[in-house]
């Protein structure tokens, strides 16, 4: 039997997400019902189209059996886009929305060699805005646009 190990690993991975945040949504939240629809609602649901993703991309592995090369790793995106994350973890109550969202954004940026210094900048101004404007303002996340270091 041929299969395409590409596309069954990416499917495996795929798969070991879904489970590992569908067991966590599941056992550490109330999930409720989609009437009255709790914090683990939505990260269950995630889950569950992630699973079902996975198991289409493990199922056309066995049909699409043309193997593709899996390439070179991406080191520097996934340095630089994983410190991305981190640093807006670490530093949201502290910078706030607004700039925390423009350094994390500045820093993914980085990662790819295309990208500008200006472009980066522009684009991390209009993302950190976006988010400003759909998180703190629309949505009510309790994070302020300004953080404490900046003494707000």
């Amino acid at each position: 039997m041929s299969i395409n190990r590409k596309d069954f690993a990416t499917g495996a991975i795929f798969a070991a997400f879904g489970l590992s945040y569908g067991y966590m949504s599941l056992t550490t939240m109330a999930v409720g019902t989609p009437v009255r629809m709790g914090p683990g609602f939505f990260p269950a649901m995630l889950s569950g189209a992630l699973l079902v993703i996975a198991a289409f991309v493990m199922v056309r592995s066995f049909v699409r059996t043309e193997e593709t090369p899996f390439g070179e790793v991406p080191w520097r995106a996934i340095i630089l886009v994983t410190l991305a994350i981190v640093t807006f973890a670490l530093t949201a109550r502290g910078l706030g929305m607004l700039p925390g969202m423009f350094v994390a954004t500045f820093i993914a940026c980085t990662a790819s060699p295309k990208i500008s210094p200006l472009r980066g900048v522009l684009i991390s101004a209009g993302i950190a805005a976006f988010c400003t404007l759909l998180f703190t303002i629309a949505l009510r996340v309790p994070l302020p646009v300004f953080g404490s270091w900046f003494g707000a």
